[in-house]
C-alpha cells in the first residue's frame, strides 16, 4: 500500500502542472513557503517581458545545463568560484549570491530562504550588444519554485523573479532575446530598443 502510495505522489510531482522532478523531495516549512509566495518581482525599465501562453513542443527539462546558450555559463556556483574570463568571483552560500571584481563586491543577493537545496546557476552573455549575468536557482521538489534573476556585468538589477518549476523548463538566450520556456508559456524578455530587429532564428522552439 506505501509502495502504491508513493508512486502517486511521484507521479503528480512530474506532471505539467508541476513541472519538476523527484530530487530534494522534503518539505519547506510554511514560513518559508509563504515568504516565497509574496516574493516581489523586479524588472528595469529598460527591459521588456512578453509572456506568450502555448504549450511548448519539443522543449525538455533542464536545469544543470539550463544557461547552456549563454556565451559563458558555470553549471554549478558554490563558494568562491572564479569566473576567470571576467575576473570575477562568485559564491552562493546559505541562499546567499556574491559576485565580487578584484575592487569592489557587485552584487549581493538574498533569496528567499526555500532555495537552500541547489547550488546556484549562472551565465554571462550578450544582449544587444551589453554584457550581462543571468543565475537561477530552484527549490525543493515539494515547494517547486525557480529564482531567476539577470544583472549587467557590474551588478546593476535588470530582472528578478520567482516563478513555479513549470514556468522555467529551459532558458534560450539570442543576441536579441532571452527566453524563459516553461511547460505551457514563454516569457521574452528584451531591451527596450525597438527599432532593432528580432531575431527568428532560435533552438530550442519557443512560444513566438
Amino acid at each position: 500500500m506505501y509502495q502504491i502510495f508513493t508512486i502517486i505522489v511521484l507521479f503528480i510531482l512530474v506532471g505539467c502542472d508541476g513541472g519538476f522532478g523527484i530530487g530534494g523531495a522534503s518539505w519547506d516549512s510554511e514560513k518559508s513557503v509563504d515568504e516565497v509566495n509574496h516574493y516581489k518581482s523586479y524588472i528595469s525599465p529598460r527591459l521588456n517581458e512578453e509572456t506568450k501562453y502555448k504549450e511548448s513542443e519539443g522543449v525538455t527539462q533542464h536545469f544543470g545545463d539550463i544557461l547552456r546558450t549563454f556565451e559563458f555559463n558555470k553549471q554549478r556556483v558554490e563558494e568562491n568560484v572564479e569566473l576567470n574570463e571576467y575576473d570575477l568571483l562568485a559564491s552562493f552560500k546559505n541562499h546567499r549570491l556574491v559576485v565580487k571584481s578584484k575592487e569592489s563586491t557587485l552584487i549581493t543577493e538574498e533569496l528567499p530562504s526555500v532555495f537552500i537545496m541547489h547550488p546556484i546557476r549562472l551565465g554571462i552573455g550578450s544582449l544587444d550588444g551589453e554584457k550581462m549575468q543571468m543565475v537561477i536557482n530552484k527549490s525543493r521538489s515539494t515547494t517547486g519554485r525557480y529564482f531567476v534573476a539577470i544583472y549587467t556585468l557590474d551588478g546593476e538589477v535588470l530582472y528578478r523573479n520567482v516563478l513555479t518549476a513549470a514556468q522555467v523548463w529551459d532558458v534560450n538566450k539570442t543576441n536579441n532575446f532571452i527566453d524563459i520556456i516553461g511547460c505551457r508559456e514563454t516569457r521574452r524578455i528584451t531591451f527596450n530598443s525597438p527599432n532593432k530587429p528580432e531575431e527568428t532564428n532560435q533552438k530550442p522552439e519557443a512560444a513566438f
